[in-house]
């Protein structure tokens, strides 16, 4: 029960948050009278995300998420950094390099996907195999932009390998009668399966082999 308990905190947090966020945006909309306040709201969305990830990196890293009310580290879906790695491509995004690079640097440096654990095989794919990937565009960007810190060590591609090796683990996931994976992998428990997964975790597979296969400078 207090199991239960504690997911469905967790899942009415993220709700509330996304609709706080959704609310800024819409309220943004509604009443910009420029730049200005397009620029007052962008600030606004930026200090919500930096009081989230700065209170994951000081009470919840290197678990997956942090819990709000208990100001703690919990792994939910296969204990890797899932919230790091699914923040990396924020942080480029916002233009802080800084902690891009850094960031990067600890994902490669303590993550392992070598772990005997039930995972989501959808959650996994979106927010582990996704962020890697569109993390390992972004350092890639970054080096052929010429704008890679010098303090940071030089991005070799190690977020593909990493996106690529933990492709390779799920997909014994895939090895149903219809293709269609078990939700939960390894199937530890009775299987079940969900469509969504399947056609998202395609695209992403594809898209690895392209990243791998693909000349560099053409991805």
């Amino acid at each position: 029960m207090a199991v239960r308990g504690g997911r469905r905190m967790w899942q009415l947090w993220g709700a509330a948050r996304f609709l706080v966020v959704t609310q800024l945006v819409v309220t943004g909309l509604a009443h910009d009278d420029g730049i200005g306040d397009r620029t007052r709201y962008a600030e606004q969305v930026k200090k919500m995300f930096y009081h989230g990830w700065e209170a994951y990196l000081e009470y919840g890293f290197p678990s997956d998420e942090l819990a709000p009310l208990s100001c703690s580290g919990i792994d939910t879906w296969g204990s890797y950094a899932l919230t790091m790695v699914d923040t990396l491509d924020t942080l480029y995004i916002l233009g802080n390099f800084t902690e891009f690079d850094r960031a990067v640097e600890e994902v490669i440096r303590k993550i392992n996907f070598a772990i005997d654990r039930n995972v989501s095989v959808f959650e996994t794919n979106i927010r582990v195999v996704g962020g890697l990937l569109s993390a390992h565009i972004f350092a890639e960007e970054r080096m052929a932009t010429g704008r890679s810190d010098a303090h940071h060590a030089v991005y070799r591609g190690e977020l593909l390998h990493m996106a690529r090796e933990l492709a390779d683990r799920l997909l014994p996931a895939f090895d149903t009668p219809t293709g269609i994976p078990f939700a939960p992998h390894p199937p530890m428990h009775p299987p079940h399966t969900r469509t969504h997964n399947h056609n998202l975790s395609l695209f992403l597979y594809i898209h690895i082999l392209h990243l791998v296969h693909a000349p560099r400078g053409l991805t």
